[in-house]
């Protein structure tokens, strides 16, 4: 999602399926309902580099420096060593949710599954890994990375951690969850009528997520009963556009990121059974 960072982090989105399972850690009153909750992409040699974008939720609730609340990141491998650390701040009240944790390498990987872990922190600029740790734990999320990156196969693994690894669920009812919501997401709804519809909500640099529109029956009614003879878009709005397709599917296309990649969301209906999605 769009984050305020510091400026010197490199933003780089890409997306994966999830693999792992949260583990809570008792959190004090400074940043509220923390959550580590998926992972996007793991990216690097997984030698020398590694680069983890996590799904993360909390709410900012203390004034650490000029009205944000300040968290660190840090990337943990089987060992307990830490990888590599990343920081971001939220504006009071406001939410966090995904951030890149790579710029700081601390030590290079020495055997997998993965956690990531959200610090609770007071300083804007910690000083090296120290300074990236010194904040209470507050949420954590463990993983193996070799299915969002076949580089790190090479690693030893623990295989009793990864036995241990479950999969987790979305933290709301969302349509595409790690499917581009990183930029939009999509959630079932209803029309004025109680129909069914889908609403769409833009997720801007505060990582808030801003309704955009609403996908329903009448923007739909020349082809429900015959879907178009080639694609048709239908409505659009900041980084997404909402096609029918022949098939009589709605499709969504979202993006593209910050390397220019987009992802397509493609759904049955109004009333979701069934989702698919690729990038390009």
């Amino acid at each position: 999602m769009h984050r305020r960072l510091l400026p010197l982090w490199q933003i780089a989105l890409l997306f994966g399926f999830t693999i792992g399972f949260s583990s809570f850690v008792q959190a004090d009153e400074r940043i509220a309902d923390p959550i580590i909750y998926g992972i996007q992409s793991v990216m690097g040699d997984c030698v020398n580099e590694v680069v983890v974008i996590v799904n993360f939720y909390y709410t900012a609730a203390t004034d650490d420096d000029n009205g944000d609340d300040w968290y660190t990141f840090v990337l943990y491998d089987a060992n307990g060593i830490a990888i590599v650390g990343g920081q971001g701040g939220t504006p009071l009240g406001e939410h966090g949710n995904g951030i890149n944790i790579i710029v700081i390498p601390f030590n290079k990987p020495t055997k997998r599954p993965f956690t990531a872990k959200l610090h609770d922190v007071t300083e804007r600029f910690p000083q090296g890994e120290t300074g990236f740790k010194n904040g209470t734990v507050i949420a954590s999320y463990t993983f193996d990375p070799v299915p969002f990156n076949e580089n790190c196969r090479a690693l030893p693994a623990d295989q009793r951690q990864i036995a241990a690894i479950k999969e987790v669920r979305p933290p709301d009812d969302r349509v595409n969850w790690h499917m581009g919501d990183l930029f939009a997401v999509i959630y079932p709804a209803w029309d004025d009528a109680g129909n069914p519809a889908l609403h769409i909500y833009d997720v801007n640099e505060r990582s808030r997520g801003v309704f955009m529109f609403a996908l329903t029956e009448t923007d739909l009614a020349p082809y429900l009963e015959t879907p178009p003879e080639q694609n048709r878009l239908v409505k659009e709005g900041e980084g997404i556009a909402v096609y029918v397709l022949t098939t009589g599917e709605i499709q969504f296309n979202i993006g593209p990121d910050a390397e220019g990649k987009m992802v397509v969301v493609i759904v049955d209906g109004l009333t979701v059974t069934r989702v698919n999605h690729y990038q390009y």
